[in-house]
């Protein structure tokens, strides 16, 4: 297990991991350094140099705001983007979907979560999803942004199990289903039909 600062851009998601137990730095911690200096910051809050998952703060430069927080997987090992955003082991629309929505929408805070979270979930607050969210690793139409008038809507009916052309119907892709489905399973821990 690794510890990781989740970095979060003023306009958009980003997250850099360093490995803090070991002397020299895995080539995803030296871009974590990388990017921290481009933006301003010149080391990390001590108690996140120590690992230490109860830190709770946040430190801000002119481009970005760095938030404590703990990478649930080893540097490399994780997906690229998370669907089960409550971390209760099932991708739901219902839940894990509009809340995805909802930040697609420019969201946040209680107007993400409310009303979508359930019961029992390990993460329902938005300070325990928001460094789960990864909207730029959920550009599923092909178009090089994040929308939620396609990528939204094409991942909403993934979740409510459509297949086919009854995911992409309606919406601007330069993918099909299979691409879809693919990258959905491969990268972001589905399993679609």
């Amino acid at each position: 297990m690794d510890c990781c600062c989740h970095l979060q851009p003023r306009l958009q998601r980003r997250h850099a991991c360093a490995n803090a137990h070991e002397p020299k730095l895995s080539n995803a911690g030296r871009r974590g350094q990388q990017w921290r200096r481009r933006h301003g910051f010149s080391e990390l809050p001590a108690p996140l140099l120590g690992c230490d998952t109860s830190f709770t703060g946040r430190q801000a430069s002119a481009s970005a705001e760095l938030y404590a927080g703990f990478w649930h997987a080893v540097i490399g090992g994780a997906p690229s983007c998370v669907l089960d955003v409550d971390g209760n082991g099932v991708i739901s629309p219902t839940t894990d979907g509009v809340m995805i929505l909802r930040a697609m929408l420019g969201l946040a805070d209680t107007a993400v979560t409310q009303g979508a979270t359930v019961l029992g979930a390990p993460r329902t607050t938005w300070t325990q999803i928001a460094p789960f969210v990864r909207l730029s690793a959920l550009n599923l139409d092909g178009s090089g942004t994040t929308s939620p008038a396609s990528d939204g809507v094409l991942l909403l009916r993934a979740m409510f199990g459509l297949t086919g052309t009854a995911v992409t119907n309606g919406v601007t892709t330069s993918r099909t289903w299979a691409d879809i489905r693919s990258y959905l399973n491969s990268q972001c821990g589905g399993s679609f039909q």
